[in-house]
């Protein structure tokens, strides 16, 4: 499953290089629209919206020829944030999640986007109903739509999730990824609260190394750090705000479940 990003519907050009892949793989491939654009109330993450890709889901395994165990779901930007959202509210329905630089916590991010004057912002304000930084109905519906309410539901049921985000990613902080990660791993896997500071500089503390295999390969931007813990890894590369379709085409073929 192709899940689109923030600003577009299921037509985004994004997803076709992973429609190509699976062609040549004879994978079966589904692109759903859940919900378009987010701008208004019933996308960003809502119930409507979840529901949506659900159903895309339900309706796929009910194919011929289509293994109800080999559901892998990638995502970009927005896209990635879906694909959480359905790791931690429907494990059971996703055998593994390929995240690129996804909104974790909407009210965290609309915090980020205000700060850097970028038009998500207002997106969250519709979508949630006002304000969501004090506490109230506008930021308890941001936190009912937030990937970051579910992740230890996608922990408990040992979800496989790569997340891979840009170092210089400039619409989403680049501590982001490792905020993910952090939900995911075991204890002693964490990134500190320091390294997570300074990874959201766009930098990797001195002391930190690729230490797990990354998928990354030839002509793919270089990888800077990734860790594996658990089900989950972490991969940081040398890019922006950007997916790098190869890393994911490799991690689902290697049956990652």
């Amino acid at each position: 499953m192709i899940l689109h990003s923030w600003s577009t519907s299921y037509t985004q050009h994004a997803g076709i290089p992973f429609a190509m892949w699976a062609q040549e793989n004879g994978w079966a491939v589904i692109v759903p629209e859940f919900r378009g654009r987010n701008d208004n109330a019933d996308a960003v993450g809502s119930d409507l919206a979840v529901q949506d890709a659900v159903d895309a889901i339900d309706y796929s395994v009910a194919q011929a020829g289509v293994d109800a165990n080999r559901v892998y779901v990638v995502g970009y930007s927005s896209g990635g944030m879906m694909g959480l959202l359905l790791a931690g509210r429907h494990p059971d329905k996703v055998s593994a999640v390929s995240v690129w630089g996804p909104p974790h916590d909407l009210v965290e991010f609309f915090e980020d986007t205000m700060r850097k004057g970028l038009g998500y912002a207002s997106d969250i304000w519709r979508a949630c109903g006002g304000d969501p930084r004090a506490a109230g109905s506008a930021q308890d519906e941001c936190l009912t739509r937030s990937p970051a309410t579910y992740l230890e539901s996608a922990r408990d049921q040992a979800v496989p999730i790569f997340i891979a985000q840009g170092i210089r990613d400039q619409f989403m902080s680049p501590s982001v990824g490792a905020e993910v990660f952090n939900q995911l791993a075991d204890p002693a896997d964490r990134l500190s609260a320091e390294e997570v500071e300074f990874f959201g500089r766009g930098r990797v503390p001195d002391h930190l190394s690729i230490t797990a295999k990354t998928y990354f390969g030839d002509g793919d931007p270089a990888p800077v750090f990734a860790r594996q813990s658990g089900r989950a890894l972490l991969v940081y590369f040398q890019s922006s705000h950007e997916m790098v379709y190869n890393a994911s085409a490799r991690w689902f073929a290697s049956d990652p479940r």
